[in-house]
């Protein structure tokens, strides 16, 4: 993780204050940019607003480190809900892991 300067915390607080006022509508196509893929149909407005702070978040300062996301990806697929055992499942698919 990066460090940020006042300027950059203040805009990323900004810019993640602001995502209160979307629709779910509006909130799906920030998705829609961040992750480069469709949001999911099932997340309520309150969830795709966390995950797309989230990500905005993790654009401006890093990301996990490759051996935490090593670590939760390896936990992940043996959860249950995995969709493969073979491969990434569909939470790393997504850019997020399940804990």
């Amino acid at each position: 993780m990066r460090k940020v300067s006042d300027k950059e915390r203040e805009k990323l607080s900004a810019e993640i204050a602001s995502l209160e006022s979307l629709d779910l509508t509006q909130l799906r196509s920030q998705w829609k940019l961040l992750y480069e893929i469709e949001g999911p149909r099932h997340l309520s407005r309150d969830w795709l607003r966390r995950a797309v702070a989230y990500r905005i978040q993790e654009n401006l300062r890093g990301g996990l480190k490759p051996a935490t996301r090593a670590d939760c990806l390896s936990a992940s697929l043996k959860m249950p809900g995995c969709v493969s055992r073979r491969r990434s499942c569909r939470c790393e698919k997504l850019g997020r892991t399940q804990s």
